[in-house]
């Protein structure tokens, strides 16, 4: 049997629970909320990852285990805090680890508005850590990254990519870091290789570097000390919300029949899971010899080629222009600068921008955009060859720069040079400097190398300590001399 209610009671119920619903909503549109809390408020957003780390199947689970399409990958790269701004790379910074404490991104955004005469009372609320990368933790650096390599076999695909954020796992930095540190060291080890071959012209200022490290640790220790605070056991990375404005400036009204604790909590699994699928799913750059690398060239590019050498062959037989008066004294020609052309279709360009201004509706850009490095080519001494990666690198149309890649492309480069081209001194630590140990010389020797005695010379040296010896006993004889005697005298 159903009961109803008089109209008075359902109105009165329903105007309190809609009391309610308001009073909830007012009580949570007054907090101000993180970029995280507003993407949990809503519940239903999925982020997903983007850019290089953008997955082609976006229901993966992040409990699941990829089979990685890289053979060298062995190790599992662990997740850590997205770009706050673009959320396009869960790698951008390492999670907070470290002794010292420091307050949470949502409480120092929670903070009150301060002025110019505010300060804060330590470094745990403006969340600050003090710390150094000693010269000794760049060394260990560089040692796990050579040994990684050296452990790999002759002929196996390898990626300084993969190797860096290995590292960069292993010390909580962040990849960049790692790479810098990485150049840095392959520079100082080649110059060691150089002052090992006997060039005076280079120095390195290790006591220098040591001294530096000291006096910054000794700065943090005592900054520390003055807080009472623990300070930090190793080098620590910015927390991601330090510099950037997370707050958000809207307002959300929130239902009540939202568990707000839960949506966040479910924000961070799901944040974890789409970082893993991101992670998982990334395919790194692998170490290829640039100058081997062809870029790829149309129809008319062969044709041009082709042309050209046609008209080489025929005019080299006709007979060289130039007499051997303009050749050097060694008869042979210097090596002429290299150039580098793009050819580019004009009347398929105009075809194809009439045909995007009738879909857009409006007017096609004039200029073109040179931002790819197809048919490029090269002509240096005379022959003309469609360009390599390294050539169009040196280009203004040269491909958008990975930035690891540019900043560990010395070290890279020497680990090919050594791997295809057998160079042993292009990459990795210099051999130690070799220690001379003492040389033992027998009596025999020792009395043989001695210098010829010089009778006359020892005389006189006899003379000499024999005149002294008298000065020395009469001065002994008046200093013993007592006051009594003096008195006398």
């Amino acid at each position: 049997m159903n009961r109803r209610l008089p109209g008075d009671c359902l109105a009165a119920f329903f105007t309190l629970i809609n009391r309610k619903k308001q009073m909830t909503s007012i009580a949570i549109s007054r907090l101000v909320t993180s970029s995280r809390r507003a993407r949990a408020f809503v519940g239903l957003d999925r982020i997903t990852a983007t850019s290089r780390f953008s997955t082609t199947t976006s229901e993966r689970s992040g409990d699941e285990d990829i089979t990685p399409s890289q053979p060298f990958v062995k190790t599992r790269i662990r997740p850590g805090e997205w770009d706050p701004e673009t959320r396009t790379n869960p790698l951008y910074r390492p999670k907070f680890r470290s002794r010292a404490k420091i307050w949470s991104g949502d409480d120092f955004a929670r903070q009150p508005t301060v002025g110019f005469s505010s300060e804060y009372e330590s470094f745990v609320d403006a969340a600050v850590t003090l710390s150094w990368l000693t010269q000794n933790d760049q060394k260990q650096i560089y040692r796990l990254y050579c040994d990684i390599l050296e452990a790999t076999t002759e002929g196996s695909r390898t990626s300084h990519e993969y190797i860096v954020r290995v590292v960069a796992q292993k010390f909580n930095l962040t990849p960049e870091r790692v790479a810098a540190v990485i150049q840095l060291q392959h520079n100082e080890e080649q110059m060691i290789r150089k002052q090992q071959e006997g060039d005076d012209s280079i120095k390195l200022l290790t006591e220098a570097a040591e001294y530096m490290d000291n006096a910054i640790q000794q700065e943090i220790n005592e900054a520390y000390r003055g807080f009472g605070l623990k300070k930090p056991d190793e080098f620590v990375e910015d927390p991601t919300f330090i510099g950037i404005g997370q707050e958000s400036k809207s307002w959300k009204v929130i239902d009540d029949l939202f568990d707000v604790d839960q949506l966040m909590k479910d924000a961070a699994v799901r944040d974890e899971k789409e970082a893993r699928v991101a992670i998982d799913g990334y395919v790194y750059v692998e170490d290829v010899d640039e100058s081997s690398v062809k870029i790829p060239i149309s129809k008319d590019c062969r044709e041009l080629i082709k042309s050209v050498n046609r008209f080489k062959k025929t005019f080299s037989n006709e007979g060289d222009i130039e007499s051997t008066d303009a050749l050097p004294k060694g008869g042979e020609r210097r090596e002429r600068w290299k150039f580098v052309a793009q050819v580019v279709n004009t009347r398929q360009l105009r075809r194809q921008r009439n045909s995007d201004a009738k879909k857009r509706k409006n007017r096609a850009p004039r200029s073109y955009a040179n931002n790819a490095p197809v048919n490029s080519l090269v002509e240096q001494n005379g022959s003309v060859r469609a360009a390599t990666l390294e050539d169009v690198k040196q280009t203004a149309w040269k491909p958008v720069r990975h930035v690891c890649e540019h900043i560990y492309q010395g070290a890279k480069q020497g680990w090919l040079d050594r791997r295809l081209r057998g160079d042993t001194k292009a990459w990795g630590r210099a051999p130690p400097a070799p220690v001379t140990p003492p040389k033992t010389v027998s009596a025999n020797e020792s009395s043989a190398e001695r210098e010829p005695v010089n009778e006359e010379e020892m005389a006189q040296d006899a003379n000499d300590g024999s005149g002294s010896n008298e000065e020395n006993r009469d001065s002994a004889d008046q200093g013993n001399s007592s006051p009594k005697d003096d008195k006398e005298l």
